[in-house]
This record gives C-alpha cells, sequence and structure tokens, in this order.
C-alpha cells in the first residue's frame, strides 16, 4: 500500500523531509501533537514535487521541541475534480488518468486512516473482546478490580470470610474492625483504689483489657506480692491486686490487666505523677551533676560519721584555725617537710630540752645549772642565749644605776 504521510519526533530541528506524490502542493498537511498547524504561520514547504515530494521548514518559535508528535500527511482534494468533461466533447487520457488519480490518492489516504485508527473503541470491539490485550474492558476489569457478584460479597451481618474469592462492603469491615478491638480488648480508667467497676471491664469477661488508676489516695501495701483492697469495687467488693513486688506509694498511678475472675487484677507497671515527671525534668542537669559525681557522693556516704564529728567539733575546730597564723604550702602529704622554711615553732622545737630544764627547775623538780665562772658578790643570772650565767659586769648594781645588762 501506497504511503501517504510520514511521521517525526520532534528533535529541535526546523526541516523535516516528505517523499510521497500529491497533486498540488495545498493538498500537504501537518499535526504537530494531533494539532493542525497553518501553512505559512507555522512552516513553509520547500523543494516540492509532485512526484518526489518535498521538505517541511517550521517558522522560528515554531520548532517542535522533544517529545512531540509531527505527523505529515497527504489530503488530497476531491471536491473538485481534475478533469471536466463536457457532452460532445473528445475524451483525452491526461483527463482521465489525473482524475483516476485523484480518486486513487483519496482512497489510498482513506485506507492509511482507517489503519491508524484500527485502535479505535468501538462497540463491536468491546462486546466481542478484541481489545483485551489494549484496554481494560468488562472482560478484565472483573479479574482487575475483584469485582464480584451478590454471593461473593460480605454486607454487614453476614458471617466474615477470610479467603480471596470474596469483597467485604464498608458496613462489614467497619463490624469486622470492632469485633477484633472487642477481642483484643480495651482501655479502662479509673479514678484511684477505690474506684473499680463493679463488672470485669473486658467484654469478654477475661484477660486483655488494661485498667488505668490515675493515682492512689494511700499507699498500698502488699503481701507476698498481693494488694488487697476493702471495697475496691463498691461496698462489700474486694480488689485484689497480684504481681505486686513493691508497695504503691500514694499519689502515683498503676496500669493493672483484667483476668478472668471478677475483681483481680494483674500489676503490670507503676505511673509517676505528672508534678513529679516534671520536676526531674526541670532538676535534669543538676541530676546529671550527681551522676558525674557519684563517686564522691558515695566516698562521703562511707565516712559520713567522721563528717559528723567534724560538724559536732566545728567550734573548737574554729577555735583552733583562729590561732594559727602561720600559712605555707607543704605540697602534697606525702613530700618531704624538709622545704619548710621554720620560724618561732622551729626554734622552740629545736631547743625543746632546755625548755623543758627550765620548766623543771622552775617548779623544783630539778637543777638550774649555771656558768658561775666570773661572777661577784651582786651578779644577776641571766641567760647568754646558749646557757645561764652570771658575771662581775652584770650585777644589781648595773641594773639599778642604768648600766648594761
Amino acid at each position: 500500500m501506497a504511503t501517504t504521510f510520514v511521521d517525526y519526533t520532534g528533535d529541535g530541528n526546523a526541516t523535516k523531509q516528505f517523499s510521497f506524490p500529491s497533486y498540488r502542493v495545498e493538498d500537504i498537511k501537518v499535526k504537530v501533537d494531533n494539532v493542525v498547524k497553518t501553512v505559512s504561520t507555522h512552516y513553509n514547504i520547500t523543494n516540492y514535487t509532485t512526484t518526489g515530494g518535498g521538505n517541511v521548514v517550521f517558522t522560528s518559535g515554531n520548532i517542535p521541541a522533544s517529545p512531540a508528535a509531527i505527523h505529515i500527511y497527504r489530503d488530497t482534494d476531491v471536491d473538485n475534480a481534475k478533469a471536466t468533461y463536457q457532452a460532445g466533447s473528445s475524451l483525452k487520457a491526461a483527463d482521465l488518468n489525473n482524475n483516476n488519480t485523484q480518486l486513487l490518492y483519496s482512497v489510498q489516504e482513506k485506507l492509511e486512516l482507517e489503519d491508524i485508527t484500527d485502535g479505535l473503541i468501538t462497540a463491536s470491539k468491546l462486546k466481542t473482546g478484541t481489545l483485551d490485550s489494549r484496554y481494560y474492558t468488562e472482560t478484565e476489569s472483573e479479574a482487575l478490580f475483584l469485582r464480584q457478584d451478590s454471593s461473593e460479597n460480605i454486607a454487614s451481618g453476614d458471617l466474615w470470610s477470610s479467603t480471596d474469592s470474596k469483597v467485604a462492603t464498608t458496613a462489614a469491615i467497619d463490624a469486622r474492625i470492632i469485633d477484633l478491638v472487642d477481642d483484643v480488648g480495651g482501655f479502662v480508667p479509673v479514678a484511684n483504689e477505690t474506684s473499680f467497676p463493679a463488672a470485669n471491664p473486658d467484654v469478654n469477661n477475661g484477660n486483655g483489657t488494661v485498667v488505668s488508676v490515675k493515682a492512689v489516695s494511700t499507699t498500698l501495701t502488699h503481701s507476698s506480692g498481693t494488694v488487697t483492697i476493702a471495697n475496691g469495687a463498691g461496698s462489700g467488693n474486694t480488689v485484689t491486686l497480684t504481681g505486686v513486688t513493691e508497695n504503691i506509694p500514694s499519689g502515683f498511678g498503676m496500669i493493672l490487666e483484667t483476668t478472668g475472675t471478677l475483681h483481680t487484677y494483674v500489676f503490670h507497671r507503676l505511673t509517676a505523677p505528672a508534678t513529679a515527671v516534671h520536676n526531674i525534668s526541670s532538676n535534669i542537669s543538676n541530676i546529671n551533676a550527681v551522676h558525674a559525681n557519684a563517686a564522691n557522693i558515695n566516698a562521703a556516704a562511707s565516712n559520713a560519721t567522721n563528717i559528723t564529728d567534724v560538724a559536732n567539733n566545728s567550734a573548737n575546730i574554729n577555735t583552733v584555725a583562729g590561732e594559727i597564723t602561720l600559712a605555707e604550702d607543704l605540697g602534697l602529704i606525702t613530700n618531704s617537710l624538709t622545704t619548710f622554711t621554720g620560724n618561732d615553732i622551729n626554734t622552740v622545737a629545736d631547743n625543746i630540752q632546755d625548755i623543758k630544764d627550765v620548766a623543771d627547775t622552775l617548779s623544783g623538780s630539778g637543777v638550774f645549772a649555771v656558768d658561775q665562772t666570773d661572777k661577784t658578790t651582786g651578779s644577776v643570772v641571766y641567760f647568754d642565749g646558749t646557757q645561764f650565767k652570771a658575771d662581775t659586769t652584770t650585777t644589781k648594781s648595773s641594773l639599778v644605776t642604768g648600766g648594761n645588762f
């Protein structure tokens, strides 16, 4: 079959060639993305011949870019015959050929148009399933979209089925979700330890429902892991909590779980009051500081008795501190004291024996040694820095008359 069109994909190039024949240049048409373009405005045709085709040259600003679809085609004018015959005139072969060619071109264009549009959806093709491989037809939609008949639907109130051959309505889905939630168990808030419900909070009177006690009003003491609360579920109804490992402080909350036994709950965990959590959060920097100094704090705790003794004797310690005027850095306690510069305390220490001798003599318990080599009548006994002595120059008379001692 003869070719009556050529297709391109836009690539930014202005010139596109076509080679099919035509009667006249006006029969050459151009579409871009299925929109008919106007000659001279959007494009021009150059190098045209009736038998060899030519070039379509798009004008500036109208050059199709990728991925535009360019369709160059022939649309032969059949409204006006190429040759008209008059009564009594002779028939010319050229006129007959022109009219025949005109009709031939039109038929070719018609056939190619039908071939192109073979993929169009028609009622016949939809009914026969011809388009099954290309479009979502009724046949395919049945499989692709799980469309079921009434026997394969699950409506609200129907017995639930988990097979893939059934489709549930939204009402049936809602009912199924409610059933599942009821089976798992819900959540029941309770104000305090004496506000438990009279009936089992679990919808099936069994395990699984969470009971949250906001805050107990008094400390609950456990005995071997069990807490007993008199009148916990109303007058005469004792509530029993099992699995409790520590006493439950006043003001704290509890998370419990129902059991199959009425008024008996299993302890899950303790919940702190909001104010306590807030206080911890507000003081987190101090808590971190304590954690960082845990070793020192533990050491202080181990020496608490000694620290208390120091505190109890603080007055005496302050008195001693007030009498100490010497201050010098002697280094670590493990260092030798030979680096000490010395003062009167050192002098006393170096002469401690002499001091003891003087003390013994003054108290009448020892002999007071005096150098009497140069003594004379009236000599005064004095200490010259190394010993006690008496001489001829230091006498009572010299002291009285203002002489030198």
